[in-house]
């Protein structure tokens, strides 16, 4: 946790020709320390589409985190695929 603390997450993305939907939809989702939900993202993506990856960013100032663990969900169609857990300490 820091002043001008950014955390980036990048999830790749791949095998999307095996769905037939117009649109595949992701979400990555801030898990805060309370187990809550604290931002969440969605991305729709085209089986089509180029992109391999999905980009996202939260805040650590320490206005806006405290120390503890957090996690960030990956889903797909609003079924979790991937968890990654993680803890936020002082700078300190």
């Amino acid at each position: 946790i820091k002043k001008k603390g950014i955390l980036r997450a990048q999830v790749s993305i791949s095998n999307l020709n095996i769905y037939k939907d117009d649109e595949i939809p992701f979400r990555l989702e801030w898990i805060g320390q309370d187990g809550e939900s604290f931002y969440s993202k969605k991305s729709e993506i085209k089986p089509s589409d180029t992109l391999s990856v999905i980009n996202g960013s939260v805040s650590i100032t320490p206005d806006k985190r405290l120390p503890g663990r957090y996690a960030l969900r990956v889903l797909l169609f609003d079924e979790i695929i991937a968890e990654k857990n993680f803890e936020l300490i002082s700078s300190d």
